[in-house]
This record gives C-alpha cells, structure tokens and sequence, in this order.
C-alpha cells in the first residue's frame, strides 16, 4: 500500500486534478417539444438491456413511470405545487447532512459509523449533490456507511500527461494538495477497510477537449487501482438542461413547455465514460435514464423541481432519486 501511495502522490504532484468546467446555462429557452409519448426511452448511451419492466427494480421501474407520465402530459404552466418547490429549493440551506472527523476533514461520511456496509465516494464538486440521495439511502440503510472523498478541482483521474499544470483554470497549490490527500486518503481507506463498492462521480470537463485521452488513461489507473480491494462504479453526469427556472418562466409561471433540456447534451460523455469503465471492468450507471424521456429531460418531475442551476440536482430532486440510486448500484454489485 506505501508503495501504491507513493506513486500515486508523485503522479499528482506534477499535475492538477482539472475544474468542474461548468458554464451556466444560457437563458434561452429550447423550443417547444413535440409530442411525447410515454414509452421509456433512452437515447445516445450504450447501456444494454431493454428498459422492459423485467429489467428494472421496483423503485426504477415506478420513478421511470412517473417521469413519463408527467412528461406525455407536459403542462403549459407551472402549478401551485411546483411554485412551492421552486421557492423551497431557492431559500433551501446547504446540505448539513455530512459528519467530517474533526482531526481529519478528508474523513467524512453518512450513516453509521459501525455499519456492517461501506459505499466509497470520491469525486470533485460534482458529488455533493448526491449527498441528499446518499444520506437518505444510509438513513434507510441502517446497516450501511457511505464514506465520502471530495474536493474542488479533484477528478478521478491519476495520470500525468495533457492534464492542467498548475495555474490553469484557477487552481492553487492548496487545491493540488488537497487533490492528493484525497486521492491517497481513499485508496488507503479501500486497501483497509471492507468496501463493498467505491462510486466515483466527477464533473468529467475534460471529455471532448485536447486532454480526453489522458483523462481516460488516468480514470483507468484509478479504477485499475481500485479493482483489488473493490467493485467500481462510475456514475455519469445529469442532463445539461441549457435552461434555469428563473431564466425561462415568464413573471406569472407561464411557458413551462419551452422550460427542458436535452438528453443528447452530455451523450458523448456517457459514451467515454461507460467505455472507460468497461476496460476496468467497472459498472457504469447513466443518470441521465432517470431525468429524460427520448430527448427531454423536463425541469419539474410532477411537483418536485429537478434543477435550479442547469446543471445540478436540488436537494429534493437527490433525495427523491435515492431509493433509485441504491437499487442501481445494488443491481450493478451483482451482475
């Protein structure tokens, strides 16, 4: 282990882990969707299965349902309900929900801390908005903890070329080292500790740009790093929706069939990332499944509303995905 650690720390010194690369959405609304119907399907992924009611969970199965149901009758404008959540989510406080050692911040996590279960999480920014769904499935879980790896800037990613030098895109040496605590401190704690599954969620910015390759190539390393002390799962991004509440609702809630996003927007990234994952041998689960249906991916599933920023969950959208979630990375352990 001293010796996987210490390679992994030069690999990172001479490098910087890259930035979430989000833009914020433009205000300008897509056009009105055509007729949907309400089969469930998922285009621009290579997932095998049929999406058939044999083929997904219970809870999968009823979100799946939901979502389509709601979208075959898209409303023209927002409900009293829907107000409500938007309203909810914009005055919400910061998640609270993650216990941190207070000697030792890289050391967090939900759930019990003598769980018979461990689920390792490591990623940058783009994981705590999972954490609702992640707390939700460990409250429900009781014998379950959910160990939590993150920090700004640090992808899953252990290779050297192509990847930023240090300066690019905003990064400090502060976030350098926190990258290579949190990479050394979750490989660590795989090598001596039960993990059933490590999930590793990133903002995946690289893919598409001149350093995909290299960014692959260090996904690799770390998957590859992984595989002796436990089963990986890469989970993919959320839709990019191209369009926020605030931007797209007229002043009296109005033009909600303009307000969706597209499920093709982060299709190539689903694509790199489950081809990545596959020459690991890890599992691989696509998100964006659960918020599109062909190629919608509305901004309200019934009541709840889905994003506020284009790009992330609310906290009521990850909480409500939870009992999803859990199913998915349960079904990917045993297959």
């Amino acid at each position: 282990m001293r010796t996987l650690t210490a390679a992994l720390s030069a690999l990172l010194l001479s490098v910087v882990a890259a930035g979430c690369g989000n833009t914020q959405p433009t205000a300008t609304p897509t056009s009105q969707p055509s007729l949907i119907q309400p089969t469930i399907v998922h285009p621009g992924t290579h997932n095998s299965g049929s999406n058939s009611a044999n083929d997904l969970g219970e809870a999968t199965s009823a979100w799946l349902t939901e979502l389509a149901t709601y979208v075959a009758k898209y409303p023209a404008n927002a409900t009293e309900a829907q107000r409500a959540s938007l309203t909810a989510e914009q005055n919400a406080a910061p998640f609270t929900g993650l216990t941190c050692d207070p000697e030792n911040l890289t050391n967090c996590w939900v759930g019990a801390e003598t769980a018979r279960r461990t689920w390792l999480v490591m990623g940058d920014d783009s994981v705590r908005q999972w954490l609702p769904a992640m707390k939700a499935i460990a409250d429900k879980n009781s014998g379950l903890r959910i160990q939590v790896f993150t920090s700004s800037n640090c992808s899953n990613s252990a290779d050297v070329a192509g990847l930023p030098s240090l300066g690019e895109s905003g990064t400090t040496q502060q976030a350098l080292d926190a990258c290579i605590a949190q990479h050394t401190a979750a490989l660590n704690y795989a090598a001596t500790n039960r993990v059933q599954s490590a999930l590793l969620i990133d903002s995946s910015s690289l893919i598409g740009g001149t350093r995909q390759q290299a960014y692959g190539k260090g996904l690799q390393t770390l998957l590859m790093s992984l595989k002796p002390h436990t089963s990986a799962i890469v989970i993919g991004r959320v839709p990019s929706w191209n369009v926020t509440p605030a931007a797209c609702f007229n002043k009296d809630f109005s033009n909600l069939r303009s307000c969706y996003g597209s499920a093709l927007g982060n299709a190539a990234i689903a694509s790199f990332l489950q081809n990545a994952a596959n020459s690991a041998s890890a599992g691989f689960i696509d998100p964006r499944r659960w918020l599109c249906v062909r190629n919608t991916c509305p901004l309200f599933v019934n009541d709840r509303v889905v994003t506020l920023d284009g790009y992330r969950l609310t906290m009521g959208a990850a909480s409500a995905l939870a009992p999803v979630l859990y199913e998915n990375v349960e079904a990917q352990l045993g297959r």
